[in-house]
């Protein structure tokens, strides 16, 4: 019988024999054909949407790899990507990756991912990054991504990649030093799919409660059970990508950095306890909708994900008491000095807090607020984002 080709996957490769790598797996699932399938199939599947938004977050997030590549604290050894791109559309997300991309069906990804988890197991010390978006829900409180053939086949219309197992799997891969993995899927609780006999796509063996199992996965989902994960528009292009994923990737760019022994990087465990406040500073037109980003597993050891040399920090400056913001002129000086030059300058004396960004930084710098008359300041340090700095005026 002859071999399947191989699956048209492997956007980026090098060797770095002398380092850790990163091995990256990217699946983005947009296209869902099967609503009206010769064989009848299920009501709870008949309209499933496309989703654009799936795809473009993928092609996102592969784009920011391939950009960021020297940047991550393991370097990127390779970049796997399925991506199941829905037909037309106004306003998407430009992308031209060089070669062909295929889609993520139960096959490719199998053949893919089995791929990328030998890849991890070749040698010790590699990361595994691993990130989807498409429709999901939570079986058995985990999160999994629904497939391209969802609803194709009456032996299992349910097609899926059970993420939280493959979570499970990766803490118990002794070569593995750390995996970073974010699912941006909705977490609904589907009866139907939860209680049947649901197969799973896997391409790894399965987690035994009788190996070792080490806290070395951060498993990052868009949302806890039974809500749901929204789209947005990109507030620069309006092209509509997951809320989660924009947010994730604005703290790995630097709006989540902190200064750690002289390096500035971005860690999991802070990454998540700011992604709400990023999500209302940089993206205000989403209060429409909730915003939960949820924990599954994270990490006992500092693994960092990503260096970000000379990052922009976010600072959110306000008075103490808050009503009296609107009598200030607010500036940031590195000088505790109310003469100018300043290095920026609130341009109205609005109500409500400024959102300003300053250069990270080991030596102080100063929020000021003052009149003709008053004068007031407070120091602050931007070796890590500024979400609540107060300037006492009383």
């Amino acid at each position: 019988m002859a071999l399947q080709p191989p699956v048209r996957t492997l956007l980026f490769e090098r060797e770095l024999a002398e380092e850790s790598a990163t091995h990256a797996f990217v699946i983005g699932v947009g296209d869902y054909p099967h609503r009206q399938p010769q064989w009848g199939g299920l009501p709870d599947l008949a309209n499933v949407p496309n989703l654009a938004s799936a795809a473009d977050s993928a092609k996102l997030m592969s784009e920011w790899l391939l950009q960021n590549q020297d940047s991550l604290t393991a370097r990127l050894g390779s970049l796997d990507v399925l991506i199941s791109d829905p037909p037309g559309g106004a306003n998407r997300h430009p992308w031209a990756p060089g070669q062909q991309i295929d889609a993520a069906t139960e096959a490719n990804v199998k053949l893919a991912g089995r791929a990328w988890f030998n890849r991890l197991r070749k040698r010790a010390g590699d990361v595994a990054l691993f990130y989807c978006c498409g429709h999901g829900a939570a079986h058995t409180a985990l999160p999994v991504l629904f497939l391209e053939d969802l609803n194709g086949d009456e032996v299992n219309p349910w097609s899926h990649l059970n993420v939280g197992k493959l979570a499970q799997a990766l803490r118990r891969m002794t070569t593995l030093r750390s995996a970073f993995m974010f699912s941006d899927t909705c977490s609904e609780f589907l009866a139907n799919f939860e209680f049947g006999d649901a197969l799973e796509t896997r391409f790894f063996p399965p987690p035994s409660p009788f190996q070792p199992a080490r806290d070395k996965v951060l498993l990052l989902r868009a949302a806890p059970d039974a809500l749901l994960a929204y789209e947005g528009a990109d507030p620069t292009t309006g092209v509509k990508l997951g809320r989660f994923t924009q947010t994730v990737i604005k703290g790995l760019d630097g709006s989540s950095a902190r200064l750690r022994n002289g390096i500035w990087t971005v860690y999991p465990s802070e990454l998540i306890n700011d992604l709400k406040t990023l999500r209302r500073i940089y993206y205000p037109l989403w209060d429409d909708l909730p915003f939960e980003p949820s924990p599954v597993l994270t990490q006992s050891e500092v693994y960092p994900i990503v260096n970000r040399p000379d990052p922009d920090l976010p600072v959110l400056i306000m008075t103490n008491p808050d009503d009296a913001v609107t009598r200030f002129d607010l500036h940031v000086s590195d000088r505790d000095d109310r003469n100018p030059p300043w290095i920026l300058s609130k341009p109205d004396r609005a109500a409500g807090a400024w959102l300003t960004s300053v250069k990270g930084g080991a030596d102080p710098l100063y929020a000021l607020a003052m009149t003709d008359a008053e004068f007031f300041s407070s120091r602050f340090f931007p070796i890590q984002p500024q979400f609540d700095h107060r300037v006492n005026v009383q």
